[in-house]
């Protein structure tokens, strides 16, 4: 009896010690074993959702920029569109009037009446003068040749400003702008008028003119240039005021931009609006010259319309302009025009639309968290389970490379098929390759 309490005694006490051996083993491997979360990759499509911020754009457009005399300014009275509004031809967009109308056209019949005056007491006072062809001859010479040189005064001046502006010089300016050129082509003009007045003058000087006679005539013909100016400037003026009252589209259009409201003064400057013939196509734009997502041609594109509505469409192309900056060009369909109500609701605000980029063969999938590594260089953590003869598991990582194809969001998508391995990830601490690891415990 002694001996079989103190064998089962003996064994109470051995089974005690293997209890408390495999307490303390756990502690142990809690305490030192990296902790980790187990995932299974799946094979699936990944789906990449791209959002862009767009704005109608037209890509081809006309500036309406009527042209005005020197001094002559328009009032704007009245504005009968917005941008993104459609027109036919002839609707009339703006109404406008010559500013200070009734006191320019009263100043200029005062100054030809005055003119009239005048050159009526002159031609009354030197009746008795005999006045030769060759006199006439002479001073009209004379004087073609001063406003010639005049002209070419004013056309050097105003051609240097330009050129100076841009960095050019009259014997090298090529690349000039369209106004500069035309600064240079009205400079080159005005010389070549003042050089066949120089050759006419030249074959007078030496005529010897009475000097009552050259008065007279010099007086004369000041006073008909004034009666020609005064008639020249009023009939300018009446056509603008007539022109000013309706500013029309030339044909069925959209109205891109109005650039003036009710009230301004407009000099001519700047282009009153902008319009788009009604047949071109009309886009969404995105400049994506810094987006990292690739944007492709043809991708398909969702636009919200509404609370609810949403319209389809595809970018039809991308392309980089001078600048460097590149945009997609989305098809802005009537669809998606009625989905806002009208191009006018559209443009109202910067719009939304968004790409899905789906893959067109299935994709291992797994957590991003489950990928170590950078560029060509990535991996995972294979999980190898193994039991011994107690019943203990042990798990052990093994580092197997993959490829990434791409990352969307929390997940990657790798072109390695390795649905059938377990993977360790959000692991609390950095792994090795055959490390023993533990799963957190819930």
């Amino acid at each position: 009896m002694k001996m079989r309490r103190f064998a089962l005694k003996g064994i109470l006490i051995l089974a005690a010690v293997l209890l408390i051996c495999a307490f303390l083993s756990g502690t142990i491997m809690s305490l030192t074993c990296a902790k980790v979360k187990l995932v299974t990759p799946r094979m699936g499509k990944p789906e990449q959702k791209i959002e862009l911020d767009v704005e109608v754009y037209f890509p081809e457009t006309e500036d309406i920029q009527p042209l005005l005399p020197a001094g002559i300014t328009y009032t704007i009275t009245a504005v009968n569109s917005r941008a993104g509004y459609t027109a036919s031809s002839g609707d009339v967009i703006l109404k406008a009037e010559v500013t200070g109308f009734d006191e320019k056209s009263a100043d200029l019949r005062k100054s030809y009446t005055q003119a009239e005056e005048a050159l009526s007491k002159l031609e009354r006072q030197e009746a008795q003068l005999r006045i030769r062809e060759k006199d006439e001859e002479y001073v009209r010479a004379y004087r073609q040749r001063h406003e010639a040189s005049e002209a070419l005064l004013l056309a050097r001046v105003t051609m240097n400003v330009y050129l100076e502006d841009e960095g050019l010089t009259y014997e090298s300016h090529e690349g000039a702008s369209e106004k500069c050129i035309e600064a240079v082509s009205a400079f080159e003009e005005a010389a070549d008028v003042l050089s066949r007045a120089e050759n006419e003058w030249k074959k007078l000087e030496n005529y010897n003119i009475e000097e009552t006679v050259y008065t007279y005539l010099t007086d004369k013909y000041t006073y008909q240039k004034q009666m020609r100016d005064a008639e020249e400037g009023l009939a300018e003026l009446i056509a603008c005021q007539t022109k000013g009252a309706d500013i029309a589209c030339p044909y069925d259009c959209y109205i891109v931009r109005i650039n003036v409201q009710k009230g301004d003064t407009w000099d001519g400057s700047a282009p009153l609006f902008q319009i788009s013939d009604r047949r071109s196509t009309l886009y969404l734009r995105s400049d994506i010259t810094d987006r990292e997502e690739k944007i492709s041609k043809n991708s398909t594109v969702t636009v919200k319309t509404g609370r609810y509505g949403m319209e389809e469409s595809r970018v039809r192309d991308i392309k980089t302009d001078t600048e460097g900056k590149q945009y997609a060009y989305i098809d802005l369909n009537q669809d998606i025009i009625d989905g806002f109500g009208s191009l006018y609701a559209v443009m109202q605000e910067k719009r939304t639309a968004t790409i899905v980029n789906r893959s067109q063969d299935p994709l291992c999938l797994v957590p991003v968290s489950a990928v170590h590594g950078s560029g060509n260089e990535r991996y995972v953590f294979t999980v190898e389970t193994k039991e011994n003869s107690l019943g203990a598991k042990t798990m052990t990582v093994h580092k197997l490379n993959v490829s990434v194809k791409s990352e969307i969001e929390s997940i990657a998508a790798l072109e390695d098929d390795i649905s059938w391995y377990t993977l360790a990830y959000m692991e609390d601490r950095e792994l090795t390759d055959g490390e023993i690891v533990m799963e957190y415990s819930d």
